[in-house]
């Protein structure tokens, strides 16, 4: 009976650390030259370049998954060929949020 409370115990306060939400809003890099800001919220995003007139900005949708989402359509796809948003680890242990086309991480997102 122990084992069992123990257990339940063990599983439950880890549960909230393995499934992280990506939704919400998000401060995006590429370490070079474009950065902006990027919100996730009930199936759309909206991205805000801080390059004036980068095609990239606008909106599209998403479709939700178990490490992060699926962009459907919008301008990130269109213009930067993103396909996911995948929630991870950074090296210094907070959560992150890559931005991936088919052939690499394009840009990595923090927390706001």
């Amino acid at each position: 009976m122990r084992l069992a409370a123990f257990l339940f115990a063990l599983l439950a306060g880890t549960s909230g650390a393995m499934a992280q939400d990506y939704a919400g809003n998000w401060a995006c890099t590429d370490g070079v030259t474009r950065s902006g800001l990027l919100t996730l919220y009930a199936g759309s995003y909206g991205f805000a370049s801080k390059i004036v007139g980068d095609t990239a900005s606008g909106t599209g949708g998403y479709e939700s998954y178990s490490d992060g989402a699926a962009l459907s359509d919008g301008n990130l796809r269109a213009v930067l060929g993103v396909e996911a948003a995948r929630i991870g680890t950074a090296d210094t242990g907070g959560v992150i949020l890559r931005l991936e086309t088919n052939a690499a991480v394009i840009m990595v997102c923090t927390p706001r």
